[in-house]
């Protein structure tokens, strides 16, 4: 009896680290933002919006995270340079935060509205994005 039911918790605990490694691999790759959904109206944000309308976002395999844009004014590369080589790490099943243990992951937040679609609660920010790979 011991042994069916150790039998049984191992195969469980299998079957939910794999289910988590399947999810993990919905995220990993290259995305690429195809249009702003929504943008704050705040003057202020204007030049972090305009670097995030032709952003692309790289989540790697390892957790490593990283971010580009064409349009990199000074205040997006203070977003890029605190973001890039960093790790991101799922939250649950919505919501991706980016940052190190140290910091507790609080450099970004990211939640994923649909499977095309980034909101970033901080800025007020909604992006249609499509993976690349």
């Amino acid at each position: 009896m011991k042994n069916s039911l150790l039998t049984i918790f191992l195969f469980l605990c299998c079957g939910m680290a794999f289910c988590q490694n399947t999810a993990d691999e919905k995220i990993i790759g290259i995305w690429k933002v195809k249009r702003v959904i929504h943008a704050s109206d705040n003057a202020n944000f204007k030049d972090v919006v305009n670097g995030f309308a032709v952003a692309t976002f790289i989540f790697e395999k390892d957790h490593t995270f990283k971010i580009t844009t064409n349009k990199n004014s000074k205040l997006f590369k203070m977003i890029t340079d605190m973001a890039n080589g960093k790790q991101w790490i799922k939250l649950n099943d919505s919501e991706i935060a980016v940052g190190s243990k140290k910091d507790g992951y609080s450099i970004m937040s990211i939640i994923c509205k649909s499977e095309n679609v980034f909101v970033f609660p901080e800025t007020d920010l909604e992006l249609e994005v499509e993976k690349q790979q």
